[in-house]
């Protein structure tokens, strides 16, 4: 039976975009080979890292979301773990009640931000003295 899975790949910075896409060519050579589908391909681009990884301190992030079977997996994650060029992969199956993960990213990265603090309301109490109230001077 077939089944969808998210495979999230961080990538060495060190590579090229050729680079990349060869990196993608084998992983989806994998998923051919076992008669699995990729339905989606989303580069990331790249993202600095919240700790060193080999020490390298920022990676390029790709999302697949790929349809096989539990020998793909299998197979997927030791072909990942086998390749210099990969720091990190995450393989996770796809619940059919959850959002897709590459949606929720979008929308994660694209909420508006605060440019500065001035647009913010703060509290009176956020101030612990009366700075410039002319009754205490």
């Amino acid at each position: 039976m077939l089944k969808k899975y998210e495979v999230v790949v961080v990538l060495d910075t060190d590579l090229d975009d050729e680079g990349v896409k060869q990196q993608m060519e084998k992983i989806e050579a994998t998923v051919a080979a076992h008669s699995g589908a990729v339905e989606v391909r989303d580069v990331w681009g790249r993202k600095q890292l919240a700790y060193p990884i080999k020490k390298k301190q920022s990676g390029i992030f790709v999302l697949l979301v790929v349809t096989g079977d539990n020998r793909l997996v299998s197979d997927l994650k030791r072909q990942l773990r086998i390749n210099d060029a990969v720091l990190r992969s995450f393989i996770v199956r796809k619940d059919k009640f959850a959002p897709d993960f590459a949606e929720r990213a979008r929308s994660d990265n694209m909420a508006p931000e605060v440019s500065s603090v001035d647009e913010r309301r703060l509290p009176e109490s956020a101030f612990g003295d009366a700075v410039g109230d002319e009754s205490t001077m």
